[in-house]
Parts: structure tokens; sequence; C-alpha cells
């Protein structure tokens, strides 16, 4: 359980990360400029910034979670907010239909399978940043292999 709770503190969460070049300034945004279009990211925003006077260059890189994801937070809750009171009052105040069971047979489903979907949209945001790290290490931080 506790990994499901860091992958979801993680989810909305804004992270930074910082890189030292081994390279001139020039050549190190060029590097850059060539090396985080390749990558593409799905749920992630991520903002660069460049220290003046930083010897040698150096870049800094801000996750944050996408605008997308926020609605699909916010959305859902509303969502899952009228299917429970939807299902509370077909109970209480409901003919005898089938809507009266389906309706909050749903809304336990959903509330069930949610952390897997937030779960899932977590470690999809992870891997979007892992894959900048990477990029970034190699185009700036490794040397090169011969």
């Amino acid at each position: 359980m506790s990994e499901m709770r860091r992958i979801a503190a993680a989810m909305v969460g804004t992270r930074t990360e910082s890189f030292e070049s081994r390279y001139g300034a020039d050549e190190t945004r060029a590097r850059i400029a060539t090396a985080l279009p390749a990558v593409g990211t799905k749920v992630t925003r991520m903002d660069l910034t460049w220290p003046p006077a930083a010897k040698p260059p150096r870049l800094e890189v801000r996750f944050s979670p996408g605008t997308k994801v926020s609605l699909f937070l916010r959305v859902s809750s509303i969502v899952i907010t009228g299917a429970m009171l939807a299902s509370v009052w077909l109970v209480m105040f409901g003919e005898e239909t089938p809507m009266r069971f389906l309706v909050p047979l749903m809304t336990v489903l959903a509330i069930l399978g949610f952390p897997f979907v937030v779960v899932a949209i977590g470690s999809n945001r992870e891997s979007d940043e892992a894959r900048v790290v990477k990029a970034i290490r190699r185009a700036i931080v490794e040397e090169e292999q011969a």
C-alpha cells in the first residue's frame, strides 16, 4: 500500500533535478535542444531553467503534473461523488428496478478500481521523467563512448 501512496503523491507533486554540463554553454543548449524533442512526454510538464553565470553550465529541470492529469482527477472526483449521491438516492427513494442495484454496484466497482487507474497514471509520469533524465544525462553529463 505504501508504494501506491508514493506513486499517487509523486503524480501530483513537483520535483526539480539539476544537471551540470561537461560542455560549454552554447554546445550544452544545442545538445539539449536536439535531445529533448526526441523524448516526448505524455503526462509530465517540464520547465527548463539555466541559472545565470553558472560555471560550468547548469540545467535545472522542474517536473510537474500535466494539465490533463489535474483535469482528470477533478472530473473523476466529481463523477464518483455524483455516482455516490445517485446510489444513495436510488437505494433510499428509488423504485424496485434494476437501476436500484446496478448504480450502487457500478459505483462500488469504480471506487475499488480507481486506485489502479491512479497507479497507472503515476507510473506513466515516472517513466516520462526517467526518459527525460536519461536523455539529458546522455546529452550533457556522461562522456561519449568512442
